[in-house]
């Protein structure tokens, strides 16, 4: 099952990559992957988007598909550090897949690795679950 959320960032020329957000849920695990660049404009609308799957909808196991990502604006570095503290406070995890492109540091100028946690990737591409305590290895993301 997979939701798409509508695209309210605007496009910057032709010849960027569309951005867009699609969530979908694997393992009592959602699943949001994201494809283009994450500028300022994208962060807010993925900052909204992660708060209402942690805080109103309750999902306490979100991973970031980032695979798709050539390029991660601070601004989104910081949504994504927003999210991480609401999963924590709601007694979740939260985590994000190594994007393939440019990954600036951290407002407070540390490595992404550092401060969010991050999930490997099966040969399928797509990330693994979870490593939570009282979940059966057997239960990943991949069919």
């Amino acid at each position: 099952m997979a939701m798409g959320y509508p695209d309210r960032a605007p496009r910057r020329s032709d010849t960027a990559e569309t951005f867009s957000i699609a969530v979908g849920l694997a393992s009592g695990t959602v699943i949001v992957t994201i494809r283009g660049d994450i500028d300022r404009s994208g962060a807010r609308h993925l900052e909204e988007i992660l708060k209402d799957l942690i805080e109103n909808q309750e999902n306490l196991r979100v991973v970031v598909d980032l695979r798709n990502v050539a390029r991660l604006d601070p601004a989104g570095v910081a949504a994504l550090l927003v999210a991480t503290n609401h999963a924590r406070r709601h007694g979740g995890a939260f985590a994000v897949n190594e994007p393939s492109g440019s990954v600036p540091e951290s407002p407070e100028g540390a490595d992404l690795a550092e401060i969010i946690p991050l999930v490997s990737r099966r040969p399928s591409g797509r990330p693994a679950a979870l490593d939570l305590p009282g979940r059966h290895p057997s239960h990943d993301l991949d069919p």
